[in-house]
């Protein structure tokens, strides 16, 4: 597949499945997480939490006409470090304001995720025709047969990888992995093993692991350094038990910065975190990134894969039009990652039409070209 020059070449996600090589990596956005519920975007999170938000993070919301999380967060933290710079200890009254507004965004999200989150991995169950997609020739490439459910088609579309990484926040990886399995057991360990007797698992350096939560998850808590994952209990269900800790005050290990700078200085401080980050930064071959724009506050992921001289070929979905402001600014995050490779490295990146991918239900034949 050479190169696109001129006008970008959208490929359809069953084309790029032709040229995989054999282990292939992947990576995920926010628009997997959407694409089985609405209730994962930012737009829902942020209705679900408006009226709760302190006074001025929601009128930034309001003036910005966003419902970025992490753009607003950013505005606050920027704030206390420009009051410092012109004020210096003088300001301090005010940065504890901001600060504890920033905490207060945060946290608003976390709980509206987990108040809103989808309560078992049964509620994925459902027939993929749910979806509205037709059942008659549909599009197979990569997934499941048509007629079962969502969460027979996501495990489909997860198998075809060797390692998965992940920056959303919710439990739809975590659940659908349990569901895949090869000749030596579940197919995509965390790296967080219970130890005998204890009621969560620890991150263990030593698993190979091959699922990431780059950014944490609502099912992950930091603990000395590191992380720990939450279990569910016999008649309990993890989500259940995750909404029981945050109403006692236990807030899941997010990483929600706005800055790169920021996400990277609490990943690289986290030693489960790090590990996925150094991960990401030694993927071999090819790398296949879903529902993810790769926008400004996370461009400490497009650090890792510049720095990564083993990644041979980056396949970047675009969801529909391709001239969309959304989509022009990741095409032009790939330019400037293309120009920062050092001098005699190759790295071919191709994009592909996102919703081509069978990846919660069958795609109709008449859009699988498109």
């Amino acid at each position: 597949m050479p190169t696109p020059q001129g006008p970008p070449r959208i490929h359809s996600y069953a084309e790029i499945l032709q040229h995989l090589g054999a282990a292939p990596s992947l990576l995920l956005g926010n628009g997997f997480s959407i694409g089985a519920s609405r209730s994962y975007s930012y737009q829902a999170i942020y209705d679900s939490t408006r009226d709760t938000l302190p006074a001025i993070p929601r009128e930034l919301f309001d003036k910005l006409g966003t419902s970025n999380f992490e753009q607003v967060m950013q505005i606050l933290q920027d704030s206390c470090e420009i009051n410092e710079r012109y004020h210096g200890a003088d300001i301090e009254p005010l940065n504890e304001k901001l600060l504890a507004d920033l905490e207060a965004t945060r946290r608003a999200m976390v709980e509206a995720i987990a108040r809103d989150h989808l309560p078992s991995p049964s509620a994925l169950g459902e027939e993929v025709d749910a979806l509205g997609a037709s059942k008659a020739g549909a599009s197979k490439a990569g997934g499941s047969t048509a007629g079962e459910s969502k969460a027979d088609y996501a495990a489909g579309f997860l198998d075809r990888y060797a390692r998965i990484f992940t920056t959303n926040y919710d439990l739809l990886l975590y659940w659908l992995t349990l569901r895949v399995r090869d000749a030596d057991g579940y197919k995509y360990p965390d790296g967080l093993r219970r130890p005998d007797g204890a009621d969560y698992g620890a991150f263990d350096p030593s698993i190979e692991t091959t699922m990431f939560f780059l950014h944490g998850a609502l099912h992950l808590y930091a603990h000395e350094g590191s992380a720990r994952k939450t279990i569910a209990r016999p008649n309990l269900r993890l989500m259940t038990l995750i909404q029981r800790l945050l109403a006692d005050g236990k807030v899941p290990l997010f990483i929600a910065e706005g800055t790169p700078d920021q996400k990277r200085q609490r990943i690289e401080a986290n030693t489960y975190l790090r590990s996925g980050l150094d991960a990401l930064r030694s993927v071999e071959g090819d790398l296949v990134v879903f529902g993810h724009g790769l926008g400004p506050s996370d461009a400490h992921l497009l650090d890792a894969l510049a720095a990564n001289p083993r990644l041979e070929r980056l396949f970047v979905g675009l969801y529909k039009d391709p001239e969309t402001s959304t989509n022009l600014r990741l095409r032009a995050a790939l330019a400037a990652l293309r120009e920062r490779l050092p001098a005699g490295r190759r790295l071919e990146i191709h994009l592909y039409a996102s919703h081509t991918a069978p990846v919660w239900g069958p795609v109709p034949a008449a859009r699988s070209g498109e």
